[in-house]
């Protein structure tokens, strides 16, 4: 019977890893969310997940900026988020804008998290014609399991689109390894809605310093379209207390500067 106890406790003492937060993104950000930009962007085809404002300790100032090239046109976006947690449930408010587009409406975000004790997170976010739901199991554990739907509910007839993906993580002391992967059906069927996007990623810190390598594929790709397999990268600096600012390329856009205050 000792034997048994020492067991049990051995168990849950590995699989309950301290609740690390995620100050850069990596993956698709399903199983293993960043904190720093929980709402305005993500890299998949879901968005972040929103359990990871649980992770929050304290309240959080982001301000975001990326910019894109495009045959010679450049397209820059800004963003913002305010949030609030104490490390088991948080919630955020946020904004984006598209510059220089008379047609791009300005977006407002909500969210809220919650880890209903070591075994399981939840959240949901979403803006006027985006809707989001997420899970991950085990969210203080070494090994990550993520879950998350999208819903776009655009203007018009037979154009919504759901997404959803699966991801998941292994936590070392100072990085983590996570594989997330998501998919899109569109309501008029395409087929777009085949292609799978898979994406591995690394990220480590040593001290203050934070980097994220990450790979996108893109797999059951139909014929005549070329949507590249990509690398995007994340360079980190700070603690998290009081300040982290994070520098991404090919993540949002070609390049994406985010930066947030913690008090």
């Amino acid at each position: 019977m000792k034997f048994l106890s020492v067991l049990v406790i051995s168990f849950f003492s590995f699989f309950s890893w301290s609740a690390q937060r995620n100050l850069i993104a990596t993956g698709q950000g399903i199983a293993s969310p960043t904190i720093s930009n929980s709402l305005i962007i993500s890299n998949g085809f879901t968005a972040e997940n929103p359990t990871g404002m649980a992770y929050q300790n304290g309240v959080r100032i982001t301000g975001e900026f990326d910019s894109t090239d495009s045959n010679g046109v450049t397209s820059d976006s800004m963003g913002a988020e305010v949030g609030i947690g104490n490390g088991d449930m948080g919630m955020a408010l946020g904004y984006y804008q598209v510059n220089d587009c008379d047609a791009c409406e300005e977006q407002i975000y909500g969210g809220f998290g919650i880890l209903l004790g070591d075994f399981l997170g939840f959240g949901v976010s979403g803006e006027e014609e985006l809707y989001n739901a997420g899970i991950i199991l085990n969210p203080k554990g070494k090994f990550r399991f993520g879950v998350v739907a999208s819903y776009f509910n655009f203007d018009g007839d037979d154009n919504n689109v759901i997404t959803y993906g699966a991801g998941f993580s292994y936590y070392g002391n100072n990085w983590a390894f996570t594989v997330d992967a998501s998919k899109r059906e569109f309501e008029q069927d395409t087929p777009s809605s085949d292609i799978i996007k898979v994406t591995p990623g690394l990220k480590m810190t040593v001290d203050f310093i934070h980097l994220s390598v990450n790979l996108d594929n893109y797999i059951n790709e139909p014929e005549g379209t070329n949507v590249d397999d990509d690398v995007w990268l994340g360079l980190g600096l700070g603690h998290g207390d009081p300040f982290n600012v994070n520098f991404y390329l090919d993540y949002q856009g070609d390049w994406t500067l985010v930066g947030s205050v913690f008090f």
